[in-house]
C-alpha cells in the first residue's frame, strides 16, 4: 500500500484536481494536449517515487505509467469523438484500468532498493496517514464532479443534453464537500454544522440554475460521498 497510496494521489491530482476545462479542451482538440495531461501525471508520479529513483527500473515503470495513461486517454477520446458515446461505464472503465496499472507498478516496485531521504521529508513522505487523508480529500472533493455528471447524463436526464459543470458549479460543490468532510472527521460536536454548507451549496446552485432537476440527488450523493470517505479515513485511525 505504501507506493500505491502515493501513486494514487498522483493520479487523482492529475486526472481530477488539476484537470481544468482548458486542459480537457486541449486533450480533445490536440494530440499534444493528451501528452501534456499525461505528463502532469508522470511528473507527480516521479515526485512520489523519489526514494526509488536510484534504480533504472523505476524510470522504466514511470515511462510505462506515462505511456499507458497517454494511450488510454487518446483511445477514449477518439472513441467518444467518433461515436458520440460517453456514458458512465466508459468513465468507470477508464478509471479502473488506470488504477490497475498503478497497482501493478506499485507491486513491481516492492523489491526495489530505496535511497534515504533527508530528515525533513520524513514527516510527510513516510506518513501513510498523510497520504491516506490526502487521497480521501482529493477523491471526495473532485471525483464527484465527473461522477455526478455521468450519473445525471446516463440515468437521469434521458434525452436532455447535460453540460459538464462550469467552474461556478464545480467549486461550489468542492467547497461544500470540503466543509462537510471536515465536520465529519472532526467528530460528533461538529455534526450539527453539516447542514450549513449543504444548504448554502443548494442556495448558490439554485441561484445559478433554477431549473435543475438533479440538484437534490446531486446534494444527496455529495453528502453520501463524504460520509463514506470519512468512514474509510477514520477506519483504523
Amino acid at each position: 500500500m505504501f507506493v500505491f497510496l502515493r501513486l494514487l494521489l498522483a493520479h487523482l491530482l492529475a486526472d481530477f484536481a488539476l484537470q481544468t476545462d482548458l486542459i480537457y479542451k486541449l486533450r480533445v482538440k490536440y494530440s499534444w494536449g493528451v501528452v501534456f495531461h499525461s505528463s502532469v501525471f508522470a511528473v507527480f508520479s516521479l515526485l512520489c517515487l523519489i526514494p526509488y529513483l536510484s534504480a533504472g527500473r523505476t524510470w522504466f515503470l514511470i515511462l510505462i505509467l506515462w505511456g499507458s495513461h497517454t494511450v488510454l486517454d487518446k483511445l477514449k477520446i477518439n472513441y467518444i469523438v467518433s461515436t458520440g458515446e460517453d456514458s458512465i461505464w466508459w468513465f468507470l472503465m477508464d478509471q479502473l484500468v488506470h488504477v490497475v496499472i498503478i497497482a501493478g507498478v506499485s507491486i513491481a516496485l516492492l523489491s526495489n532498493e530505496v535511497i534515504e531521504l533527508p530528515w525533513f521529508y520524513h514527516g510527510i513522505y513516510y506518513s501513510d496517514l498523510f497520504f491516506k487523508f490526502a487521497n480521501g480529500y482529493i477523491f471526495s472533493l473532485f471525483v464527484p464532479v465527473a461522477l455526478f455528471y455521468y450519473i445525471e447524463k446516463t440515468w437521469w436526464a434521458g434525452s436532455k443534453n447535460v453540460l459538464y459543470p462550469s467552474p461556478y458549479f464545480k467549486y461550489t460543490g468542492v467547497i461544500e464537500r470540503m466543509a462537510v468532510l471536515t465536520f465529519l472527521l472532526a467528530g460528533k460536536p461538529y455534526y450539527y454544522f453539516i447542514p450549513l454548507p449543504v444548504i448554502f451549496s443548494w442556495y448558490l446552485q439554485r441561484m445559478g440554475r433554477e431549473k435543475d432537476s438533479f440538484l437534490v440527488p446531486r446534494l444527496t450523493l455529495s453528502l453520501l460521498t463524504c460520509v463514506l470517505t470519512s468512514a474509510w479515513l477514520l477506519r483504523q485511525f
